[in-house]
């Protein structure tokens, strides 16, 4: 247990940092909090683009609980410890020049693995960012990365579990909105159109009904003549026929603005940005 007043006590066990040529190292007198400014490395000082003897890899390793999830009997053994991108307890990791994903362990999601590229990564038990003004992640900010090297666009992708099996584009809401509002409107005009002809063929038994035929036995009720249906199904027709190739034309620019691969301005789903 610590002491109180933050005299924290020695920690048991405490073993030095296997510390390469090349760093500077700032240490708590406990050990257990550091920076290092060197190049970048990922384990022993032979790892990374540092242990590779590349120039343009300079690093900044923030570490908190340097191998606090390290089993007591191999601490115990220990004389020296590396970086350890998964025991040690939280760590801010800043190069100029690494494996940022490969390092990690992360999903390769739709972007893909960072390679031989600048990176900043954050890691602990509980990551909070915090923006009293609001919070903006931006990709893209500048045409090309800093290797001077097009790379096109790419979004941003939230993996739960670091497992990218099921990531799917984000959704839209605007353009969602849009078009539920133009799908209800189809609705609408269907339900309309069924209505109509509802009420056509009410008209029309009634009609068929009430048809009589004067006869030698006295009135009687008849078949209206074939022509007189023909007509009044002609008229109708057309009338639906109309409306039909509306809702058709509706229907398929919907699809063809909303729902086809997201390169649509109006589509509903992110071209970029996923999630699972």
């Amino acid at each position: 247990m610590s002491g109180t007043f933050n005299e924290r006590k020695t920690k048991k066990n405490n073993v030095g940092f296997n510390k390469a040529v090349v760093e500077n190292a700032l240490f708590s007198n406990d050990g257990a909090a550091s920076i290092i400014l060197g190049s970048d490395r990922v384990k022993a000082v032979d790892s990374g683009y540092g242990g590779l003897g590349f120039e343009d890899s300079s690093a900044i390793d923030i570490v908190c609980g340097r191998g606090k999830s390290i089993a007591e009997k191999d601490k115990e053994n220990a004389i020296y410890v590396n970086p350890d991108f998964f025991s040690d307890a939280a760590r801010i990791y800043l190069s100029e020049k690494t494996d940022v994903d490969k390092n990690f362990a992360l999903a390769k999601g739709k972007i893909g693995s960072s390679i031989s590229e600048s990176a900043i990564a954050l890691k602990a038990d509980s990551v909070r960012v915090i923006g009293i003004s609001g919070i903006k992640l931006i990709t893209r900010a500048n045409p090309t990365d800093s290797n001077q090297t097009e790379t096109g666009v790419k979004g941003i992708e939230l993996i739960a579990g670091n497992d990218d099996t099921y990531l799917q584009p984000m959704v839209k809401g605007d353009n969602l909105v849009k078009c539920l509002v133009e799908i209800t409107e189809v609705v609408s005009h269907v339900k309309a159109q069924v209505h109509s002809v509802m009420n056509f063929l009410e008209d029309f038994v009634d009609n068929y009904n009430q048809h009589i035929h004067p006869s030698a036995a006295g009135p009687t009720s008849t078949s209206p003549n074939a022509a007189i249906l023909t007509g009044l199904f002609s008229v109708e027709n057309t009338r639906h026929a109309t409306e039909d190739n509306f809702l058709s034309d509706t229907i398929s620019s919907i699809r063809s603005d909303y729902m086809n691969i997201p390169s649509h301005d109006k589509n509903i789903l992110s071209p970029y940005n996923r999630t699972n």
